[in-house]
């Protein structure tokens, strides 16, 4: 980021990136993956010329008996940080936690993703959401998790089948939001 000309003060929201779901390599289902976390900083910037943003990324699906990985963190330089979600496991009933933000005046928890309720690989976890929203719905029997649905959310997880490995959806990108103040 750099700072134009004139601004003095900024107000960031940083948001780290989704975890991916859980694969499933049986008949039953897996959790969702958690929401990136959140962190909100007022910052005095009239000293400052540029700073360093690094977006977290989404982390991918697990495929077959492998949990999802984690999303990325996030930051403004070493003002503040959000961590990703992190991945959904492959075992029914438990779900994945949430990032968190940290650094800022503001530090907020991720949605932790959904455990899947088995069942023959009926209703895998959803995935958690972000402060911006986003995770992903539950998938139904024998079906690959969904892709998450806005920044720093979390993917579902999949729904297997006695014969056929199935792939947790994947987490999306964190993002850093900057509000200028003259």
């Amino acid at each position: 980021w750099s700072r134009p000309t004139g601004v003095v003060k900024v107000m960031v929201y940083v948001v780290g990136g989704g975890g991916g779901g859980g694969g499933i390599a049986s008949a039953n289902s897996s959790g969702g993956g958690g929401g990136g976390g959140l962190a909100i900083e007022i910052i005095d910037v009239s000293s400052i010329a540029t700073v360093d943003c690094t977006i977290g990324a989404g982390g991918g699906g697990g495929s077959g008996a492998v949990a999802g990985s984690a999303g990325g963190t996030s930051s403004f330089a070493a003002h503040c940080t959000a961590t990703g979600g992190v991945g959904g496991v492959t075992s029914t009933g438990a779900g994945a936690y949430g990032g968190v933000g940290s650094g800022g005046d503001i530090n907020v928890y991720g949605t932790p993703g959904q455990g899947g309720d088995g069942g023959s690989g009926q209703n895998s976890g959803i995935g958690g959401s972000s402060f911006l929203g986003g995770g992903a719905m539950s998938t139904g029997s024998s079906a690959n998790g969904y892709v998450a649905l806005g920044y720093g959310g979390g993917g579902s997880g999949a729904a297997g089948s006695n014969t056929t490995s199935r792939t947790g959806g994947a987490g999306l990108a964190g993002v850093i939001l900057v509000m200028e103040y003259k």
